[in-house]
């Protein structure tokens, strides 16, 4: 579907600008793809979400001086990425609850 292709090229791209950020390797973006049809219908913005956790965990690893080869780093990354994906999945319905009651909240108060 053209929209998933738009969608992972999306959340691919936004990762590689998070890695480079970070001064880490840009290929790594391409480990979206496989775990992207893990969470098919996701929004891109909790897609960039769980990228944004992820990069920043690894930058966390990246910080301590036993953690500085690049293949734990990786590894630490598309961890953080998988286990973001899975609490968002597992989260859906309840997630979706809590997101709409804040938005009524807000347009109640205004």
């Amino acid at each position: 579907m053209l929209w998933d292709e738009l969608a992972r090229w999306e959340t691919e791209h936004f990762m590689e600008q998070q890695l480079l950020k970070h001064r880490f390797d840009a290929r790594w973006a391409r480990d979206i793809g496989f775990v992207f049809a893990s969470a098919p219908g996701l929004p891109i913005a909790q897609w960039r979400y769980c990228c944004w956790a992820a990069v920043r965990q690894g930058a966390s690893v990246a910080q301590q001086k036993y953690a500085q080869d690049p293949a734990l780093i990786r590894e630490a990354i598309f961890e953080e990425l998988k286990k973001r994906l899975r609490y968002l999945v597992s989260a859906g319905p309840a997630l979706e609850r809590v997101m709409n009651f804040e938005i009524e909240t807000r347009h109640f108060q205004a």
